[in-house]
């Protein structure tokens, strides 16, 4: 997740200010916003707004600069105050599904679901639902 000042611009150099390619990152960028959108921005160079990238998916967000670290920490609050076992596993499912065939889907997606229930953090998250209170996560 990446938050962004309003002012803030992206762009990437490298083939015309280089003599050469630009390496392991045309990989990533193509991924992110598809070749033909990356090849515009690695073969020109041209720097693009913080809208224009959120646009695309580069970013997640775009803030007035002045509250770039408050809404940034903000953020950060909100995850940390969710469980760390949930959320790990989940970032391990998100990067694990990133070139994963639709196929083999279903199975990982069940998988990971039932090793979620069967946690303790999930149900003390049950628990503190039904009492109206808030969740005390032990990572398990």
């Amino acid at each position: 997740m990446i938050i962004a000042a309003d002012d803030a611009d992206f762009g990437y150099p490298a083939v015309p200010n280089l003599a050469g390619p630009p390496g392991m990152h045309v990989w990533f960028l193509q991924r992110l916003i598809g070749r033909m959108k990356a090849a515009e921005l690695i073969y020109t160079g041209e720097p693009i707004t913080a809208v224009e990238a959120a646009a695309m998916g580069l970013i997640t967000k775009v803030v007035p600069h002045d509250s770039l670290e408050k809404e940034t920490l903000k953020l950060a609050e909100k995850i940390a105050s969710m469980s760390p076992l949930a959320i790990q596993r989940t970032r391990q499912l998100l990067l694990a599904m990133e070139d994963m065939d639709f196929t083999e889907v279903p199975d990982v997606a069940l998988k990971a679901l039932s090793e979620a229930f069967s946690s303790e953090d999930s149900k003390e998250a049950r628990l503190a639902f039904r009492e109206k209170r808030r969740p005390k996560w032990s990572n398990k």
